[in-house]
């Protein structure tokens, strides 16, 4: 109930400021749905404004520490990962799959894997800065940076979500992570379980 109070004060406070939208039920489900209703309405007119989301105004640059350029286990795995993503995603996400196929391709020849002492993601917006330890991470699409501590730990998961989030975002890059994970087990045989068919015959299969 209170929940809803506050959601009910804000929606008259912008109702009294101008902002038109229909009249929500007296629920707070119904208050959190008027609330998505103008969100989904506000972005396009910001957009035509020229206002800018956050997202857009925070710089990040990535720091790698003592970067190696020698052949190291992390590129023999994607050499072996870089496939089964592509199986995975043609028999999962079709219709991506078939719409980004040589997107994602030229993606995966352009990728670069670099490993390094040490890695920091630092964000900044209007002075502020915060620097944050990442085990993997991904910079412009091209190159792939792990720090070294994580593969020493053999801890593969922040690399499987860094390959994942190549292609896909969000819930999807983490069923392609967790499936990717499962392949590192149990190899070829988890492609069989889960009925993944090979790459047809006229199809490359990735390398980077």
């Amino acid at each position: 109930e209170e929940h809803g109070a506050f959601l009910a004060a804000r929606l008259e406070a912008m109702r009294s400021s101008g902002v038109v939208f229909d009249a929500p039920s007296t629920t707070p489900d119904g208050f959190a749905s008027a609330f998505s209703a103008l969100a989904g309405s506000v972005r396009p007119l910001l957009a035509r404004l020229g206002v800018r989301p956050l997202s857009e105004l925070v710089m990040t640059k990535t720091y790698p520490d003592g970067v190696t350029f020698s052949r190291h286990k992390l590129h023999d795995e994607l050499a072996v990962l870089l496939p089964r993503a592509q199986r995975w995603l043609r028999h999962e996400e079709q219709g991506l799959y078939v719409a980004r196929r040589d997107a994602w391709g030229a993606t995966v020849r352009g990728l670069r894997a670099r490993v390094c002492d040490a890695l920091e993601v630092v964000h900044s917006i209007a002075g502020a800065v915060v620097r944050v330890p990442k085990p993997a991470f991904v910079r412009d699409g091209e190159e792939l940076f792990v720090a070294r501590e994580t593969l020493a730990d053999e801890d593969w998961e922040p690399v499987l979500r860094a390959v994942a989030e190549l292609f896909v975002s969000g819930k999807r890059a983490t069923r392609l992570a967790d499936f990717l994970a499962m392949t590192m087990t149990y190899g070829d045989r988890h492609f069989e379980r889960k009925r993944i068919e090979p790459l047809p015959p006229d199809e490359a299969p990735w390398r980077a």
